[in-house]
């Protein structure tokens, strides 16, 4: 037979009455530990739940005002469309023709201040008979319906004809 464990290693009495005492408050404290963070982790979860509810509630109330302003916003910008410059009809597209050998008599393109040269295609608006360079006057009228020389409507009303229904 073997002796005890107490007998071969020199442990005295109350130290062994200890053991168990100290194994139980470990055991207590790591219990103590982990319900700490559990309640830690549940009460951070519940903040966040709070908080989260009034943000998605904040967002539910400013949505309808969000819509109407992308709606708003969509119909008021141009579209590709819009964008598209409308074919030029006004005036009288010519080709320029220098008459006899008169060389002081020089015409310009007041919008890019050259000089007219023979065969280059020219347009005459209809009311001041003002005459440019066709491809200087037509961007010259997507943006603006007035000649640049006088500022004079480009477009005529015809008062005389009736509205068509």
């Amino acid at each position: 037979m073997e002796p005890p464990i107490s007998m071969i290693i020199a442990i005295p009495v109350g130290v062994m009455l200890a053991i168990p005492i100290i194994i139980i408050i470990l055991i207590f404290m790591v219990f103590l530990v982990w319900s700490c963070l559990y309640f830690t982790v549940v009460f951070i979860l519940m903040l966040l739940h709070c908080f989260c509810r009034d943000i998605d509630e904040d967002i539910e109330n400013r949505l309808p005002r969000y819509v109407a302003a992308v709606d708003h916003a969509m119909q008021s910008r141009p579209t590709l469309l819009d964008e598209v410059p409308r074919p030029i009809t006004v005036g009288t597209v010519v080709k320029y023709k220098i008459e006899g050998e008169i060389e002081s008599c020089h015409a310009d393109c007041v919008i890019c201040l050259e000089e007219f040269k023979d065969g280059d295609a020219c347009r005459v608006l209809p009311n001041c008979k003002h005459m440019y360079h066709q491809l200087c006057i037509d961007k010259w009228l997507v943006k603006d319906e007035v000649c640049p020389l006088c500022r004079g409507s480009v477009y005529t009303l015809d008062l005389t004809s009736s509205p068509t229904t």
